[in-house]
């Protein structure tokens, strides 16, 4: 180890001075990471005034056998060590050191106290966290149901009839509290008959698995507690006034109560219905499209249309109107030339899917 020797004046190189028998000076205490360092076989008196600085991972707890010592030469008029016998000690790197962890220390514990706060804050909102993990997502809302929930105008009461402690009622039970997780302005309570026997005859309820919904002096009650049916309550109790859907008739459009699948329309007016809109059949002879109607609906039409039907078509999109037209690509009438002045073009393409073949569907 190089140690780096203190300067002393020597009083026998002086002219006449009287040579004194040299003394070393008692070693004074110093702080623990500041050593006094000798070296081996050299002269101890005068290694007595070297300072060497111990290994930083020792004087700060962590022993480390590889690291280097660093020897500081120290002047003793600058630092004043041992001055006089027991004198106190000045610490060369202790104070500066303290004061740097402890500022770390504080910077580093705002924020993990703003972390822990924001930690605590997501608990406690857990209870609105769900994760459906069915391939259906059965336990999931529709964006359907989000959507009209979220645009709910006024406030609804939804009262429950179901039999506490009942296994068939969790599906009921999970749907509700979606519902009210969802909406705020939905108010969920859930009833037992026997229990509250009293409103339950204010409602008319006699038997369990009655749902009962209102809004503003409106009210429905139905039994068959589904997403779809709780929807169509919902839009009926707080819409200020129904939608009409204007189906056109008189071209062999498909018809509204008829049940078959190729050419009836019977589901899709039960749907539209859910929905709170009104399906009224609409004849554009004679008569002009009612105000009222919101959306005209060309279904499959086998015949074509006479110029004064066109002409009542053109004055309804004019208004402007909304419509929607469905047309077989190989028995459609002839309204391109109609449509073409609304920027709508009908090309006669035809999607063939051979796939369908071999599980003996249509391919066309």
């Amino acid at each position: 180890m190089c140690v780096l020797r203190a300067l002393h004046l020597r009083a026998d190189r002086q002219p006449g001075a009287r040579r004194l028998p040299h003394r070393a000076p008692a070693a004074p205490p110093l702080a623990p990471f500041v050593e006094r360092s000798g070296h081996r076989g050299g002269d101890a008196a005068a290694d007595a005034g070297a300072l060497a600085l111990q290994p930083l991972p020792a004087v700060l707890g962590r022993p480390d056998r590889g690291a280097r010592r660093v020897l500081l030469p120290v002047h003793r008029g600058l630092l004043r060590v041992g001055d006089a016998p027991g004198a106190r000690s000045t610490a060369v790197a202790g104070a500066a050191l303290n004061a740097w962890t402890q500022r770390l220390r504080l910077v580093l514990a705002i924020p993990a106290l703003v972390g822990i706060f924001f930690l605590g804050q997501a608990i406690l909102d857990a209870r609105a966290v769900r994760l459906d993990l069915t391939p259906e997502r059965r336990y999931t809302l529709s964006d359907h149901a989000r959507k009209i929930l979220d645009g709910l105008p006024a406030d609804v009461r939804v009262i429950a009839f179901l039999r506490a402690q009942d296994p068939r009622n969790l599906l009921i039970r999970d749907l509700l509290r979606q519902v009210a997780l969802r909406s705020p302005r939905v108010h969920v309570d859930i009833l037992d008959v026997n229990r509250s026997p009293a409103l339950a005859r204010q409602y008319g309820v006699d038997s369990y698995g009655a749902l009962v919904v209102e809004s503003d002096g409106r009210r429905r009650m139905f039994s068959n507690p589904r997403e779809e049916v709780l929807l169509a309550a919902l839009l009926q109790v707080t819409r200020q006034e129904r939608k009409v859907v204007g189906w056109v008739v008189g071209h062999g459009e498909g018809d509204l109560v008829d049940a078959d699948r190729h050419r009836g329309f019977s589901t899709a007016r039960a749907l539209l219905e859910q929905e709170y809109y009104e399906v009224r059949p609409v004849t554009l002879i004679g008569d002009e499209v009612p105000v009222e109607v919101t959306v005209l609906v060309i279904a499959g039409p086998q015949k074509d249309f006479l110029a004064e039907e066109l002409t009542a078509l053109d004055r309804y999109l004019q208004r402007p109107g909304q419509a929607l037209i469905m047309l077989d690509p190989l028995r459609a009438p002839d309204l391109g030339h109609f449509l073409r002045r609304f920027a709508v073009d009908l090309p006669a393409d035809v999607v063939v899917d051979p796939a369908a073949r071999l599980y003996g569907g249509e391919f066309l």
